[in-house]
């Protein structure tokens, strides 16, 4: 197991095991990515099909210490076969959890993803059921996930700041770009 994947996996169990489940925020959150700043979720229990389109959300929890936000939830369609990603919805939520602002977005034309993105690393689980860090539990709702992955950052950051050597964290695991052609 990495680095990254053991010192979430900590901070996971510990917010699991402190922080209550509210019986009306039943997720299952797993980690996509994170570094320094910021921590990203997709919520496996949002993801719909409708044909080739997924639609899902992800959690995306920033430094508290760094940006006005806490987390952010966007919604996102995903074409599988045609490689892109809309984002249909996003709300921000300051430290409080209180809401900052939400809306649709301008452009909802998409993109096409973006190889070594989150974008891909959350493509290649949607689509093709390659888990980035299989060896790390999902958290069972919001709190417990923002809580995971504030504690995250701060010791990402402690990690980075106290490491003898200039190297950052172990690579994240990276899968070869596939070539896909079309629009949503």
């Amino acid at each position: 197991m990495s680095l990254s994947g053991r010192l979430f996996l900590t901070v996971a169990l510990t917010a699991v095991a402190i922080y209550p489940v509210r019986a009306q925020d039943t997720h299952a959150y797993a980690l996509i990515s994170s570094d320094e700043k910021d921590v990203f979720f997709v919520d496996l229990k949002s993801v719909t099909k409708n044909s080739d389109i997924d639609s899902f959300w992800v959690l995306d929890v920033t430094d508290p210490t760094a940006s006005k936000f806490s987390y952010q939830m966007f919604q996102y369609a995903i074409s599988c076969t045609n490689w892109r990603l809309v984002t249909l919805y996003s709300a921000s939520y300051g430290v409080d959890g209180t809401a900052l602002n939400s809306g649709d977005p301008h452009d909802t034309t998409g993109a096409p993803i973006i190889p070594g993105s989150i974008g891909e690393a959350t493509a290649n689980y949607l689509c093709k059921g390659i888990d980035p860090h299989p060896d790390v539990i999902t958290l069972p709702d919001t709190n417990s996930a923002v809580r995971a992955g504030h504690d995250v950052i701060a010791e990402t950051k402690k990690y980075l700041a106290t490491s003898k050597s200039d190297k950052p964290l172990p690579p994240k695991r990276t899968t070869t770009p596939v070539k896909h052609d079309g629009a949503i």
